[in-house]
C-alpha cells in the first residue's frame, strides 16, 4: 500500500500577494486518485496520517476475507460495485442480464415466436380465442419493427400495452403477451428465462352491463329460428339458450365429439376436453329444452352453420355472449340457488351474485322456462325415460 503523500503548493493572487497550501495525495481502495487541499501544514500532516492509518485498515480488513474469486474476479467485482454506486445490487443486476440475454445462437424473433405460440394455442383454445391472440401479436410485431425476443424490454411492453385507450383493451392487450412470454420462458421452448410480463403494470377490465335478453325477446328468437330454414338451427340455439353451453367453443367442441345430450337422464353433460376451464360439468335439461331437443332431432351445426348462424345473430344484434348471460340470469332467478346456477354454468357462486342475480324478474325468469315449441307434430309418441319420467321421441 503506498503512502499518502503531502507537499506545499504556492501560488499568486491579482495583487501579487503569495499564498501557499497544503495537498495530501492519495490512492483510495479501488486504486482511485484522490486530492484534498489545506491551509496549513500542520492540518495537512494529521489528515495524512488519519487516511493512511484507514487505508491500512482496509488493506487488513480485505486481506483476511476468504474468497473463491481470483484476484482479477475480485478487482472486476469491485469495479462494478463502485459503478452502480448503490443504486443497484449486484443481484438485481444479474438477474435482469439472465432474464433477457439469449445466446445469439438461439435468438428468436417475435414474428416467428408468435407463429409458434399461436400453433401451440390453438391446440387448446377455441378459434375466436386464437384469433384475437393473432391480432395483439400483429398489432405487438409491428409496433416493436418485430425485434428479437430477448431484446424486448419492459419499458416496450408497457408502452405497447399503453397505446390502447381504454382499459379493457389494455388489460387484454397484456394478458396475451403474457401468455406469450409465459409460454417462451417455459420449458421445453426456454426462449427466455423470465416472464418479464410479470414485472409490468396491471390493468382491471371494465367489466360493463352485460347483455340480457327478456323472455319475450327469447321467444320471438326461439319462433324465427323455428321458421328459419326448416328449423335446422333450432338444436344450436335451445342449448345455448336454455342450457347456457358457451356457444363458440364448448357447444361446437361438445357437437363435433358427438356426445354430451343423454335425455335419458334429462342432462347435458360438458366433459373436461370441452368445457372452457377444463373441469367436467352437468347442466339439467329442463321441460322446454327436452320439448326443443325432441321436437328437433338434426344437428347441432347443420351444413353451412356459420352463414345461417351469422344471419340470426345480424337479424336479431346478438352479442357474443348474450345467451349465456341469458341464460344464468334466468336460472338463477327461477331456481333461486347461487349454487346451482354456477354448477350449472361452470362459474363461480361470486360471479353469479355479481353479474346475474337481480337482472331479471321473477316473473319474466318463469316465463322463459316455459318457451315450448310452437307446433305439434304427427310423428311423435309418448315413451317413458329410464326414470320413469314421459319423454316424447321423433318416430
Amino acid at each position: 500500500m503506498k503512502e499518502p503523500e503531502s507537499k506545499r503548493i504556492e501560488y499568486k493572487d491579482k495583487t501579487g500577494a503569495i499564498y501557499e497550501t497544503w495537498q495530501v495525495t492519495w490512492y483510495d481502495s479501488s486504486g482511485k486518485r484522490q486530492r484534498k487541499q489545506f491551509k496549513n501544514r500542520s492540518a495537512a500532516s494529521l489528515f495524512k496520517s488519519e487516511i493512511h492509518t484507514q487505508l491500512h485498515n482496509e488493506g487488513a480488513s480485505r486481506r483476511s476475507l476468504s474468497t473463491k474469486l481470483t484476484e482479477a474476479q475480485l478487482s472486476e467485482a469491485e469495479a462494478c460495485f463502485d459503478r452502480l454506486a448503490g443504486a443497484y445490487s449486484l443481484t438485481e443486476c444479474v438477474n435482469h442480464f439472465l432474464a433477457s440475454h439469449r445466446d445469439p445462437g438461439s435468438s428468436i424473433s417475435i414474428s416467428d415466436v408468435s407463429r409458434k405460440w399461436l400453433d401451440a394455442k390453438s391446440k387448446t383454445c377455441r378459434p375466436a380465442t386464437v384469433n384475437r391472440y393473432q391480432y395483439f401479436m400483429k398489432g405487438f410485431s409491428s409496433f416493436c419493427n418485430n425485434r428479437l425476443l430477448h431484446e424486448v424490454d419492459t419499458e416496450l411492453i408497457e408502452s405497447f400495452v399503453g397505446s390502447f385507450q381504454n382499459k379493457t383493451t389494455k388489460a387484454n392487450a397484456r394478458a396475451f403477451l403474457s401468455s406469450l412470454f409465459g409460454w417462451c420462458s417455459a420449458k421445453p421452448q426456454k426462449y427466455i428465462n423470465h416472464n418479464i410480463v410479470a414485472d409490468t403494470q396491471r390493468y382491471k377490465a371494465d367489466q360493463g352491463e352485460i347483455d340480457v335478453l327478456s323472455a319475450s325477446q327469447c321467444e320471438e328468437l326461439m319462433r324465427y329460428v323455428e321458421a328459419y330454414k326448416d328449423g335446422r338451427m333450432v338444436r344450436y340455439f335451445a342449448i345455448a339458450l336454455f342450457a347456457g353451453v358457451r356457444p363458440d367453443g364448448e357447444l361446437k367442441a361438445m357437437a363435433k365429439s358427438g356426445n354430451g345430450i343423454h335425455l335419458e337422464n334429462l342432462v347435458i353433460r360438458i366433459t373436461p376436453e370441452v368445457s372452457k376451464v377444463h373441469e367436467r360439468r352437468q347442466i339439467t335439461i329442463q321441460n322446454n329444452l327436452e320439448e326443443w331437443l325432441l321436437r328437433y332431432p338434426g344437428e347441432i351445426l347443420p351444413k353451412n352453420f356459420e352463414r345461417h348462424y351469422a344471419d340470426i345473430r345480424k337479424e336479431f344484434r346478438l352479442s357474443r355472449d348474450v345467451m349465456r348471460h341469458t341464460f344464468c340470469s334466468m336460472h338463477v332467478m327461477a331456481f333461486g340457488s347461487f349454487a346451482e346456477t354456477a354448477i350449472e354454468a361452470g362459474n363461480s357462486e361470486s360471479v353469479i351474485r355479481s353479474n346475474y342475480f337481480n337482472r331479471v324478474t321473477k316473473t319474466d325468469a318463469a316465463r322463459f322456462w316455459s318457451i315450448f315449441p310452437s307446433v305439434e307434430r304427427d310423428n311423435i309418441v309418448p315413451m317413458v325415460s329410464k326414470n320413469g319420467s314421459q319423454l316424447r321421441t321423433m318416430v
